[in-house]
């Protein structure tokens, strides 16, 4: 049963799995901290947009918020905003 937390929509039934989630969301911060100072805004639209659409169900809203953000900021080539927006998901993120 999907439950409604103060900070996301999140599945309990999906609490086993938080480890190994959190384990791929380092390596997509590791690439994302590859590409957006390479301007490789596919790339970084591509991971935006997983995390945006997975995020939440895991309990980290600001994380897909700030994805969301990131996506949309790849999408109109803006490097500067990109860059802003990495550091904030780094730091919205265990």
């Amino acid at each position: 049963m999907n439950t409604q937390t103060q900070d996301s929509f999140y599945d309990p039934l999906l609490e086993d799995l938080i480890p190994g989630y959190i384990e791929i969301q380092r390596k997509n911060l590791i690439a994302l901290s590859k590409a957006v100072p390479a301007r490789d805004f596919a790339t970084v639209r591509e991971i935006a947009h997983r995390i945006r659409g997975s995020a939440g169900c895991y309990g980290f809203k600001a994380y897909g918020e700030s994805a969301a953000a990131l996506e949309i900021a790849a999408k109109e080539l803006r490097a500067t905003h990109c860059h802003h927006l990495l550091d904030l998901m780094r730091k919205e993120f265990p």
